[in-house]
C-alpha cells in the first residue's frame, strides 16, 4: 500500500474510523479471552498502523475513540468510571499513544523529507551535467570558429611563412577542438560535432582580376 494515498483526509479518516471499529469489534469477539487488566490490546496495533498509513489527525482520531471505548466497556465499572484507577489507566493510555504517534509520525516527516531532498539533489546534480555539457559544447564551438578564422586568413596573405604559420595554427587549434568535443560526454560517448573544412589545405591567395 501507498502510504501517501492515505494521507489524503477523506481516505485517512475514513481508513481511522475503520480501524477503530475492527479493533472494537475483535476486542469485544475476544473478551471472553483476555483477563482483566488489558483493555487496550487491540487498540494499539490499530493506532500504530493509522498513524504510518494516514498520519496525525487520523491517529489522533483513532487514539480518542478506542480510549473512550476502552474506557466505557473494560475499565472499571460500566460506563465512564471517574474512580482513580481508571483515571491512572487513562493517562498509562494517553502516554502510550502519545509516544507512538510521535515518533510513527516524526519518522514519516523525516522518510519524506529526505525523499524530496533526494529528488532535488538528483535534478540538481541533472542541471549541472546539463549545464557543463552545454558550456563545453559552446567552448568547442569557439575553438573552432577560431581554427576556421586562422585558416581563412591564412588563405588570405600573401606571405608564405605568414601562411603556413597560420595554417599550422589553425590545424592545432582543429586538433585542440576534436579532442575537447571528444571529452565532453562523461560516460565515454563523444558528442557530434560539426563538420569543418579540412586544415591542411588552407586556400592560396590570388588578386582579383581588374574590371574591364
Amino acid at each position: 500500500m501507498n502510504p501517501v494515498l492515505f494521507r489524503r483526509p477523506l481516505y485517512g479518516y475514513g481508513l481511522a474510523v475503520c480501524a477503530w471499529l475492527t479493533a472494537l469489534g475483535v476486542r469485544m469477539a475476544l473478551a471472553d479471552w483476555f483477563p482483566p487488566g488489558f483493555p487496550y490490546l487491540t487498540f494499539f496495533p490499530a493506532v500504530v498502523v493509522i498513524a504510518y498509513f494516514c498520519g496525525l489527525g487520523p491517529a489522533v482520531l483513532t487514539a480518542v475513540l478506542s480510549g473512550l471505548s476502552a474506557w466505557w466497556f473494560w475499565i472499571g465499572a460500566p460506563g465512564f468510571d471517574w474512580s482513580a484507577a481508571t483515571g491512572l489507566a487513562l493517562a498509562f493510555y494517553v502516554f502510550v499513544v502519545a509516544v507512538d504517534i510521535f515518533f510513527i509520525v516524526g519518522m514519516n516527516a523525516a522518510t519524506d523529507s529526505l525523499k524530496r531532498e533526494v529528488a532535488r539533489n538528483a535534478a540538481l546534480a541533472e542541471s549541472r551535467d546539463l549545464l557543463l555539457k552545454e558550456v563545453q559544447h559552446r567552448v568547442s564551438n569557439n575553438i573552432q570558429v577560431v581554427s576556421s578564422l586562422l585558416r581563412l586568413e591564412a588563405g588570405m596573405t600573401r606571405d608564405e611563412t605568414a601562411r603556413r604559420v597560420l595554417s599550422e595554427a589553425a590545424a592545432r587549434t582543429a586538433l585542440i577542438a576534436k579532442v575537447q568535443r571528444s571529452l565532453l560526454d562523461a560516460d565515454g560517448a563523444a558528442a557530434p560535432s560539426t563538420t569543418w573544412p579540412a586544415a591542411s589545405s588552407p586556400t592560396p591567395w590570388r588578386p582579383r582580376a581588374a574590371r574591364m
